[in-house]
């Protein structure tokens, strides 16, 4: 028997989905939210436009990441383990 525990959930707090950026002012945008996951957290991956890289987060979970926007429609995932 094999037991799996449940996979963490990843709530973004921004940027909102579907949300348009102003790139006159600046290409960055911050990217910030907080994982829940009943098991300690061991990484946290921000993925843009198929580029994945390791992400920093505080020991309850939250994170606030900067990126730039480089394409029209850039899109960002999130994978936490």
């Amino acid at each position: 028997m094999v037991l799996a525990s449940p996979a963490p959930t990843i709530d973004l707090a921004s940027p909102a989905a579907g949300s348009v950026a102003d790139l006159t002012r600046s290409p960055m945008i911050t990217v910030r939210g907080k994982v829940r996951s009943r098991h300690p957290l061991k990484q946290l991956t921000l993925i843009q436009n198929d580029a994945p890289r390791s992400i920093r987060f505080r020991p309850d979970g939250s994170f606030e990441q900067r990126a730039v926007i480089v394409t029209e429609e850039d899109i960002f995932t999130m994978e936490a383990v």
